[in-house]
């Protein structure tokens, strides 16, 4: 790409809405090719008494002048409206997650709560049966002492009577025995 011969002083234009190629007129100074070869993002400004306006010329340029303010401005706007609804959304979503927090607690608490229902109704039914147990045993212990003592009894009234049929036997062969 060939450098410019001529390139025009714009003091209000930003220079990534301009080109590096603009040629105007009869070729440039060295001097003023310095420059430009040093920094082609710079303006170099056309000698005064070379450089004469038409009016038409200057109300395009200071249309362009206001297009890219307008330009900026639609931008800075547009910027801005990004920047708040991104705010916005961070706060539903901070919003949401504090409810879904609450939420989740709210639940985590109920569950708690019903483990714990469950725990002393749990409670309460394993007393009930321990009792209804406990009562089950001591029928059951009292039944077996009684069976004991029957039994007891039976033997000692067994041994009464054989200890009887013994002696009855005794008694009877002495009285068969001659004397």
């Amino acid at each position: 790409m060939a450098k410019p011969n001529k390139v025009v002083f714009m003091p209000n234009v930003d220079p990534q809405y301009t080109s590096d190629s603009i040629v105007i007129g009869e070729e440039a100074s060295k001097e003023e090719m310095n420059v430009y070869n040093q920094s082609p993002t710079a303006y170099i400004s056309v000698k005064k008494e070379e450089h004469t306006m038409d009016d038409s010329t200057k109300v395009l340029l200071n249309r362009l002048d206001q297009d890219m303010r307008d330009h900026k401005q639609e931008i800075r706007d547009r910027d801005a409206s990004i920047l708040t609804d991104a705010k916005e959304r961070e706060n539903r979503y901070r919003e949401e997650l504090k409810a879904q927090d609450e939420r989740w607690r709210q639940e985590t608490k109920e569950r708690e709560e019903r483990i714990l229902r469950a725990i002393e109704q749990g409670n309460e039914s394993t007393e009930k049966r321990l009792a209804a147990i406990e009562s089950e045993v001591s029928a059951s212990v009292k039944h077996s002492q009684t069976m004991v003592t029957t039994n007891i009894v039976a033997a000692i009234a067994t041994f009464i009577g054989v200890a009887a049929l013994v002696i009855t036997t005794i008694v009877a062969l002495v009285q068969l025995i001659p004397k």
